[in-house]
């Protein structure tokens, strides 16, 4: 039988006084004289309760307490986990135990719960296989694996924070990103803090963050991670949650930790009609009927979906109010590009571009008759324009001033009407 040994809190423990070294090296021969009589599996001592907190759990709230805690007689300042053949054994073994604090004490033994408690409760054996499975994965997981572990839950926390320093905390300098969305690489911590940067505001407010079927291998100061991820935001209907992300890194020990060197993020996609192939269920691996050539299927037109959350917005301005003098408009040409650059890194861009005014407007009408006129509201139809795709009005604003900046003057914006469709 397994059970759980509770060397009792005392006022000397709480109060952080260490122990003698005569009692370290009595404690250490009777740990010793455990560990050969097959009976120690784990052992640690606990520091006082002033450095630990209690979390309350009353229905779905969470309330932090901070210690110390007063009920000293109640606390725990170190523990064994032993394997026994009695719980008269264990008494026997704890007769033995060398007096463990300054003043009298107490040692609490409790036995374990065994598989064979829930026997009623796992008809088919279903818990104890996922248990035995789990158990087996802690015992060989490494300490590097762990670790590696760790920064993928601590990104992960991150990401639903939006905090952007805590995104890229784990990253190598230099690091590479192939990502699933434009740009196709970004090299280096700060160009990647960047990319969330301009993609983090048209996200869900609230989401969480899920990894599954993680698998590291670990080599010398190299190793690799794939798993899947996905985002579950709270309208399950949002674009950001339709699919699964398969999700490979390779991580570098610099300076002794753990830094990610190269992140690639992916969905599959159909060659024969280039659209996207969700991973919805990753549990089940199918692929397209690929004599479908050139047929858009059902499964990949979620990822292209809208909903009117995200509406269209036309930004433009005439030729004439660009006045500028022919030696800066190269200049301006490269700041407004370096804008539209911006919104396609952020996935925003839809269209944009110049009219050509050398080439006169044509009316065509219903019956394919062209004629060289224009409605009059139009006639004089010219200079630049970008169509954007935003969360809200206000970031349309925020656009429309880069490009004011950029182009050396004002920008009309207007809003497209809803369209499922479009």
């Amino acid at each position: 039988m397994k059970v759980a040994v509770f060397v009792k809190a005392t006022p000397s423990s709480e109060a952080g006084t260490l122990p003698s070294e005569q009692l370290l090296a009595d404690m250490g021969k009777y740990n010793e004289a455990l560990v050969n009589a097959g009976i120690m599996k784990a052992g640690e001592g606990l520091k006082p309760s002033s450095l630990g907190a209690r979390v309350r759990f009353s229905g779905a709230n969470r309330t932090v307490i901070d210690g110390p805690f007063t009920e000293t007689n109640e606390l725990v300042a170190g523990f064994w986990l032993w394997e026994v053949g009695s719980m008269q054994e264990a008494i026997e073994w704890v007769k033995k135990c060398p007096n463990p604090m300054l003043e009298d004490s107490d040692i609490e033994i409790r036995p374990i719960y065994g598989f064979e408690d829930f026997a009623e409760l796992d008809p088919t054996g279903q818990f104890e296989q996922e248990e035995r499975e789990l158990a087996d994965r802690i015992a060989t997981m490494s300490d590097d694996e762990a670790v590696i572990r760790r920064l993928i839950d601590a990104w992960s926390r991150a990401l639903e924070a939006k905090d952007l320093d805590g995104l890229v905390a784990d990253y190598a300098d230099d690091a590479v990103m192939f990502d699933a969305i434009p740009p196709y690489k970004t090299v280096g911590k700060e160009a990647i803090r960047q990319v969330w940067a301009n993609c983090l505001p048209y996200f869900p407010a609230k989401f969480k963050s899920e990894h599954r079927d993680i698998v590291i291998h670990v080599s010398g100061d190299t190793a690799i991670m794939h798993c899947l991820h996905h985002f579950i935001p709270e309208q399950a209907d949002d674009p950001c949650g339709q699919t699964w992300m398969r999700v490979t890194v390779g991580y570098r020990r610099i300076d002794g930790k753990w830094k990610s060197v190269h992140d690639h993020i992916s969905i599959p996609f159909n060659p024969i009609n280039n659209q996207a192939w969700m991973i919805r269920d990753p549990n089940t691996v199918d692929m397209p009927d690929y004599g479908a050539a050139g047929q858009e299927t059902s499964q990949a037109r979620p990822l292209v979906r809208r909903t009117t959350a995200m509406a269209k917005y036309l930004i433009s301005f005439p030729a004439a109010a660009m006045s500028i003098p022919a030696e800066e408009m190269p200049a301006v040409s490269e700041a407004s590009h370096e804008v539209i650059r911006e919104a396609k890194s952020a996935g925003v861009y839809v269209f944009g571009g110049g009219i050509n005014g050398d080439v006169p407007p044509a009316m065509v009408t219903a019956n394919g008759n062209v004629t060289n006129t224009t409605y009059p509201q139009t006639k004089e139809f010219d200079g630049g324009f970008c169509v954007l795709e935003l969360p809200t009005r206000e970031a349309a604003v925020e656009w429309a001033a880069k490009l004011a900046n950029a182009c050396r003057c004002d920008q009309e914006l207007r809003e497209f009407g809803y369209d499922p469709e479009s």
